[in-house]
């Protein structure tokens, strides 16, 4: 797994443990988890594969699973985006995500020059 790689994948853990209040160590940790923590584990999986075309096999390094794991995942919350209320607060969160990593690249242009 690449640098880049690894800090998206802390970014989309980051963002999911804080809007469900799960820790984040909890999601990438190994154990499966209660419920809710397994449920915000799997919707960070399925961002990191539909929202930035990662493998099935990278995400579950990211997250301590394997790829068979995450298509489980995958499929599971495509499953669950036909109710509107699930669907739409995953197209805010995604929204989100995508917001996050457009600002990122010019975070260190940007304060460089703030601090300077």
């Amino acid at each position: 797994m690449t640098k880049d790689t690894e800090e998206t994948g802390r970014l989309i853990s980051d963002l999911v443990s804080s809007v469900t209040g799960r820790p984040r160590e909890a999601l990438v940790s190994g154990d499966r988890g209660v419920v809710p923590v397994a449920r915000a584990r799997q919707v960070a999986m399925y961002i990191a594969h539909t929202s930035f075309s990662y493998s099935l096999a990278c995400v579950g390094e990211m997250f301590g699973r394997d790829k068979s794991t995450v298509a489980h995942a995958v499929h599971f919350i495509e499953d669950m985006r036909e109710e509107p209320e699930f669907d739409i607060w995953m197209e805010d969160l995604e929204a989100a995500v995508q917001q996050i990593m457009r600002l990122s690249p010019r975070a260190q242009t940007v304060l460089h020059g703030v601090w300077r």
